[in-house]
């Protein structure tokens, strides 16, 4: 799947046709892509439009166009962005075409795994509202790397680098790559990062961002040949920095690569340095708010504050009242609310 530089190159490649009318649009309206979207109505008002500009946020695409329509690609697996001759001929594999004058804009995805949208009459749809901060800006910094280790103390650090909530563009061959540069064993667990640790790995993230946006971002060329990049894809290969026989396997469904010499397994200092207290008995679970106040030694309010933060937080104070009612207890990936609640409260009080 193409990730945040390949996504960047690929947004680029349709520079060219910024500016100019677009004389004709070509949809494939049976392409999985577009399930959800009024096509016809895209076809229609894209017709005589003008790109303006565009911009990515993680693996999204964003093109915007006069007047004040948004369009919203994601590349999926295979999809790609590429520019043709103006009387290009439609292949197999093109489901979406902009025509002009000089250039046809395509988008074209075998496997049809992308996803488009598609926001008449404003230049921010309610799909890039509360989207994460991106990496190499301000808004991403330390403390919210830390806390998604506190949040996912019982995930892999790998698993925890592909959340896209989190991190967003961050894939499978940038997650090994950083966690090879940062020295941590991806099978590592979120609670078993120290904080020494966490600031490693912090700069290593922008770092690789950075460097891979100004080398595969700019043309696919490959990144610095001491990186992990050339390395991972086969097995037997030695490590770029050690020669160590690198290890490859699944790790959470996703094929991982390390080095057993280079990434560290042990962490000196936690990061959460207390020692969790024991999950009570199932006799013990809480029932209600006033219980779950009554063993955290807090008021309800900050109770409610805890499991909407890790809860629905569409859902108001009156709502999760209401539910408490109807429901022997709200239950969150599959395990008990004190048993969540539990977690949650023991990291907020941390805070």
């Amino acid at each position: 799947m193409p990730e945040l530089a390949e996504v960047e190159y690929f947004r680029k490649q349709w520079n060219l046709g910024i500016s100019a009318p677009i004389v004709e649009v070509f949809v494939n309206a049976n392409a999985r892509v577009f399930d959800g979207l009024d096509t016809r109505q895209l076809m229609r008002r894209l017709h005589g439009a003008r790109l303006l500009r565009s911009t990515t946020h993680g693996k999204q695409m964003f093109f915007y166009f006069n007047p004040k329509m948004t369009l919203g690609i994601h590349l999926g697996m295979t999809g790609r962005l590429c520019v043709r001759e103006a009387d290009w001929a439609q292949e197999k594999h093109d489901h979406f075409i902009l025509r002009q004058r000089d250039h046809s804009l395509v988008f074209t995805d075998c496997r049809m795994l992308g996803r488009f949208q598609f926001a008449v009459n404003t230049h921010c749809p309610k799909w890039q509202i509360n989207l994460p901060p991106e990496i190499l800006s301000a808004s991403f910094n330390q403390r919210l790397l830390q806390s998604a280790f506190r949040r996912h103390c019982r995930t892999p650090i790998k698993a925890i680098l592909l959340k896209q909530e989190i991190f967003p563009g961050i894939g499978n061959w940038m997650a090994d790559e950083i966690l090879w540069q940062a020295g941590l064993k991806p099978s590592r667990l979120g609670k078993q990062i120290s904080e020494v640790e966490a600031k490693r790995l912090y700069r290593t993230v922008r770092h690789v961002c950075r460097t891979a946006l100004k080398t595969i971002g700019r043309n696919l060329e490959h990144p610095p040949p001491t990186w992990l990049f050339l390395s991972r894809w086969h097995d037997g290969n030695p490590c770029p920095r050690c020669k160590t026989i690198l290890s490859r396997r699944s790790l959470h469904g996703r094929t991982t690569c390390w080095c057993e010499n280079c990434q560290s397994m042990k962490s000196q200092s936690p990061l959460l340095a207390h020692k969790p207290s024991k999950t009570p008995h199932r006799s013990q679970w809480a029932k209600t708010f006033a219980e779950a106040a009554k063993i955290f030694q807090v008021n309800q309010e900050t109770i409610l504050k805890w499991i909407k933060a890790e809860g629905n937080p569409g859902l108001s104070t009156k709502g999760w009242m209401d539910l408490a009612k109807w429901q022997p207890w709200v239950r969150f990936t599959g395990r008990s609310w004190f048993r969540r609640t539990h977690e949650i409260g023991r990291q907020n009080m941390l805070i």
